[in-house]
């Protein structure tokens, strides 16, 4: 998944999972996802991925992942 794919890359990916399973996101690199600023959105493939999903989400070979802060 996207944890995999931020190691390979060596981006400081921090994040915790919830008891259901889902993914929050704490920080990338420098910046965190804090309340009362913009935050972390992602794409897969040019479409929006909701960030909890990315714990569930499988990467392919030439998938194209986008995180964007906006």
């Amino acid at each position: 998944g996207i944890g995999k794919f931020m190691r390979i890359n060596h981006v400081d990916f921090r994040y915790s999972i919830d008891d259901d399973g889902t993914l929050k996101v704490a920080k990338i690199g420098d910046i965190a996802n804090l309340a009362d600023r913009p935050s972390w959105r992602f794409y897969l493939n040019g479409k929006p991925i909701n960030a909890g999903d990315l714990g569930h989400t499988t990467i392919k070979a030439g998938d194209q992942i986008e995180a964007k802060y906006e």
